[in-house]
């Protein structure tokens, strides 16, 4: 994503042409103000569900049953023993799914505030199943695309597929939802090709943004047609004469990223660091919305705003380490550099999730209990409170501590056991099994 954002950042476009630009910097005020005021309100955190000692000790007991009955669930053979020895079984895919499901089940809704109503409902909205379409699809239409690629552009597929769910609208993989995903991995693979000279790719770079923009462009080879053939789509669903908020807003997402270079100069300052990330979060996420929906209204709109802010902050919370050692300023790593404590960022993050979800619900954006959407986020700003442990006050670690169902210990053994296990192919086959 950052590779596609960067080449936006060289496209000459005066996004201020577009009506969607007053609203997004009222918006983007709010959203400031939001950050050292109510999102800074610690009392949120202290409200939040608490476990005792020995709840969490028998959610560990829950916890490990019902994961070994989710992996046994995945096998496709089973194995028994005779006096021959070992024999195998091939187990159904039906029967697996069953087991899985089940498994699944008992696992979410035992762990986490999620209801079984909420979750059966997102897994029959037909979002795994348009998952499962776009990883055929992307296939059929190239055959030389890797695993990793169609990953790649699933994240943005799964994004626009949730706010569809969240917006109460059919789950469907549009041809403008599947244009877009697809530029990312394109793009990047573009930029990476050491065959390319850097002239060459500069080249791409200056013809991909006046295509963007709507403007006549010759291909000059198959690998860059099938760039154009992604923003082909993207306007089949959405002429640009009939939906100007859909181009603005994809424009938008260039003056977030000019703006965001300066965030690799060391002197740079807190307040611009927190208006540059409310733009850029603010801006990919309406995007997504946009080409979802073709239109939102005043509540759609700011919400998509908050939403794509916080999915900002929760990325600048796993990469704050990394980031702080590649000099790059977001809010988490400049809070590392200036006081080699995150506590004040983590607890904004967390406070964040909770307060913007319950947005979500005040805006009458979906039937689905928020919590639904909100646990996902809170897992992410606890695994990244977890890696990132040491910065972080024994009293804010003594919180999150009381929070987890299972403990942080308990926490931290899961996480090492899926790290490194989780990869394209794992995702798509697990999708496809329980689609």
């Amino acid at each position: 994503m950052f590779r596609l954002l960067l080449l936006l950042s060289f496209v000459s476009v005066n996004v201020f042409a577009f009506p969607v630009e007053s609203r997004f910097d009222q918006v983007s005020q709010e959203i400031e103000d939001d950050w050292s005021g109510r999102f800074a309100d610690s009392r949120v955190i202290k409200n939040m569900p608490r476990y005792t000692e020995a709840a969490q000790k028998q959610n560990k007991k829950y916890f490990k049953y019902y994961l070994t009955e989710l992996r046994k669930g995945m096998r496709k053979k089973k194995r028994s023993f005779s006096p021959r020895g070992p024999r195998y079984k091939t187990i159904s895919k039906s029967e697996r799914k069953q087991k899985t499901l089940a498994a699944m089940s008992k696992l979410v809704t035992g762990l986490t505030p999620i209801a079984e109503t909420d979750l059966s409902q997102i897994l029959n909205s037909g979002l795994l199943t348009e998952i499962t379409r776009f990883d055929n699809s992307a296939s059929s239409y190239d055959s030389n695309i890797s695993d990793d690629d169609i990953f790649q552009a699933a994240r943005n597929v799964w994004t626009a597929l949730g706010i569809q769910i969240q917006m109460g609208l059919p789950v469907k993989l549009s041809k403008s939802i599947f244009g877009y995903s697809m530029l990312y991995p394109y793009t990047d693979n573009l930029l990476d090709d050491p065959r390319l000279s850097g002239r060459e790719k500069m080249n791409f770079v200056k013809r991909f943004g006046q295509r963007l923009q709507g403007e006549h462009v010759v291909s000059r080879n198959t690998y860059e047609q099938k760039v154009w053939d992604m923003i082909k789509m993207m306007e089949a669903d959405y002429p640009r004469s009939k939906f100007p908020d859909v181009w603005g807003a994809i424009m938008l997402i260039h003056q977030g990223q000019v703006d965001s270079v300066r965030q690799q100069d060391p002197s740079i300052s807190y307040e611009e660091i927190l208006e540059i990330s409310i733009r850029k979060g603010a801006s990919s996420v309406l995007a997504d919305a946009y080409l979802v929906a073709g239109e939102l209204n005043d509540s759609q709109f700011q919400w998509q705003m908050e939403y794509g802010f916080l999915l900002q902050i929760v990325d600048d919370f796993q990469d704050c380490e990394e980031d702080f050692k590649n000099g790059h300023w977001t809010l988490c790593s400049f809070e590392l550099r200036e006081k080699r404590n995150i506590t004040n960022f983590a607890l904004k993050s967390s406070v964040a999730t909770a307060l913007i979800f319950q947005d979500m619900q005040k805006a009458s954006m979906v039937k689905i209990n928020p919590q639904a959407f909100a646990t996902g986020i809170q897992f992410l700003n606890v695994q990244s409170a977890l890696a990132q442990e040491s910065y972080l006050s024994p009293r804010f670690i003594e919180q999150i501590e009381a929070s987890s169902p299972i403990g942080l210990l308990g926490l931290k053994k899961f996480l090492s056991q899926m790290n490194g296990n989780v990869d394209a192919k794992g995702f798509f086959d697990f999708v496809d099994l329980i689609h």
